[in-house]
């Protein structure tokens, strides 16, 4: 399947300077952590975060020296302790009510340190195999609620949410599917919401009824579903085994739902028109077109796309095809995500 940009789901966030962001985060904190062994080693989120608190540390640091030295009467050893909720020695630096200059300061502060969290883990679960994040997840199991705490705000001010889409078009067809899996569940709002039977997995088993695995490997019998759910789960260096596990688990005719930001797709090269030849141009039963016209480029897709604002969606389409899925059909309008809603042919594994 095409190569995932590691910080792709930043850049749809952020734009360009998310993605500087990114990777100045990266550079900084192996700088601050390098090991003595030779060779570059991947750096911890332990590693990441304390290099950011030493940083701020600082700056708070200086901040409250220059206010003792100004007749503050504030303790300086308080002022900077109270930067990360330590022990503050001295005297008290009054209500921590947030409001004032000194607790828009430290909002501002805890809110880029949050930031910075969310970009780091974003970037780890784009750059690993889905095992690899699975143990990663196991072993520090903080790390999932700290990235879904940091995917929330950061998508509070898109205008739609890709889990509700799934909702909704779920209890549209609610006559036709009856069982569903949700590929990298989260805190599994789609089985609250919807009357179908959902397994929801993901790396975490953060809420009642969720499955902590690998998404490669779920554990369902092969041809058991009506329906599988990818919204925004498609992360990994091996995410065509995701995809390749869904298959698996559909019944011939099976739905596939999938929910992806459009910076993913964004033109890099200068491939013509005919590059989306991999695809058909007819229809099914429920009106959808899958082929080139449908499948051409689309213009204007903000969040961190290519220069030119263009995104082919073909290649994606076509490795999809490949692996047995008709494409039903497709929907680009919103700025931050594409939809694509697809079913299992028959004779596929």
């Amino acid at each position: 399947l095409p190569p995932v940009a590691a910080n792709s789901l930043s850049a749809a966030l952020g734009g360009r300077a998310a993605a500087l962001a990114v990777q100045t985060a990266a550079t900084t904190a192996t700088a601050v952590a390098a090991p003595a062994a030779a060779g570059p080693q991947k750096l911890t989120h332990a590693a990441a975060l304390a290099a950011m608190q030493q940083k701020a540390a600082a700056a708070a640091a200086a901040s409250a020296a220059a206010a003792a030295a100004a007749g503050d009467e504030v303790d300086a050893g308080a002022a900077a302790g109270s930067r990360w909720g330590g022990a503050a020695q001295g005297k008290k630096a009054g209500p921590s009510s947030g409001t004032g200059a000194g607790g828009g300061f430290l909002d501002r502060m805890r809110a880029r340190l949050a930031g910075g969290r969310f970009r780091y883990l974003n970037e780890e679960l784009y750059t690993r195999s889905g095992g690899d994040a699975y143990s990663m997840m196991q072993s520090q199991p903080e790390l999932f609620s700290q990235y879904h705490e940091g995917f929330q705000k950061q998508t509070r001010g898109w205008p739609k949410q890709p889990v509700d889409v799934a909702i909704a078009w779920l209890r549209a067809k609610k006559s036709e599917i009856k069982e569903v899996a949700d590929f990298g569940c989260g805190d599994a709002k789609i089985a609250a919401s919807v009357p179908q039977t959902v397994h929801s997995f993901d790396l975490i088993a953060s809420a009642p009824g969720v499955i902590a695995c690998n998404m490669a490997d779920v554990p369902l019998a092969a041809g058991s579903v009506d329906a599988a759910v990818f919204s925004l789960a498609l992360m990994g260096t091996d995410y065509g085994s995701y995809l390749e596990e869904a298959v698996r688990v559909l019944k011939p005719k099976g739905w596939l739902w999938i929910a992806e930001v459009r910076s993913r797709f964004a033109r890099t090269g200068s491939d013509d028109e005919g590059g989306n030849s991999d695809e058909d141009d007819d229809s099914d039963e429920d009106g959808g077109k899958g082929g080139r016209k449908r499948n051409r480029r689309v213009a204007g897709g903000s969040g961190g796309g290519s220069g030119n604002g263009e995104e082919d969606f073909g290649p994606f389409l076509g490795c999809l095809k490949r692996l047995g899925l008709k494409l039903l059909s497709q929907d680009a309008n919103n700025k931050m995500f594409v939809v694509w809603v697809l079913r299992k042919q028959a004779g596929s594994e």
